[in-house]
């Protein structure tokens, strides 16, 4: 492409001046250094459609989810490439800047335990009612996450709940094909009971 082609697809607007593309894949969330994210979390981990807690391990780029059980723990143990399962959380979210619903998996022991803090804190409580601004700075072993309250308490909104309803996201669908999950975006259908 020329550069002359370039300004005019650009001055058309097909691709906006200030575009850049998302840090986020196929709806996970999944920061990269230097950014900041502002979200709201939309699910709970007593409803698996909205949220589940996990045994996770990988090997050749691929995940294997199994349920927080013992049963669980040794079958991801035997998959993992370093036979070292990780806990993790894995819940539904409110994205404000895409103004989409997406789902947050939460391996970071640091992570889990700020989450649980503020959960615990009488101040703040289910982390459903405030937003939360998640930041990552560095990159592997090097990787810090910095996650602060973003405003006082509130509902969420009838467009967060909106979203929500429209993604028709079913979390739980991480341990589909044994474990090996399938699609959870839209996987809930006719006749399944909407958790929003």
């Amino acid at each position: 492409m020329t550069k002359e082609i370039a300004e005019i697809a650009v001055a058309d607007d097909f691709i906006p001046a200030d575009y850049k593309p998302p840090s986020t894949t196929g709806g996970w969330l999944k920061p990269e250094a230097g950014e900041t994210h502002k979200i709201r979390i939309m699910g709970t981990m007593s409803n698996p459609a909205t949220g589940v807690l996990c045994w996770e391990g990988w090997k050749d780029k691929k995940p294997l989810r199994q349920p927080y059980t013992t049963d669980g723990f040794d079958k991801v143990q035997g998959y993992d490439a370093d036979s070292k399962p990780k806990h993790a959380w894995i819940f539904q979210i409110y994205h404000y800047e895409t103004e989409t619903a997406m789902i947050w998996n939460v391996p970071q022991r640091g992570l889990q335990d700020e989450l649980r803090a503020y959960t615990l804190d009488t101040d703040w409580g289910d982390p459903r009612m405030y937003d939360l601004k998640l930041s990552r700075e560095g990159t592997m072993l090097e990787t810090k996450w910095r996650l602060v309250t973003g405003n006082n308490k509130s509902e969420p909104t009838l467009l967060m709940y909106e979203t929500m309803a429209q993604a028709k996201i079913d979390v739980s669908q991480v341990f589909a094909k044994d474990g090996f999950g399938d699609n959870p975006f839209g996987a809930l259908g006719i006749g399944d009971t909407i958790p929003f």
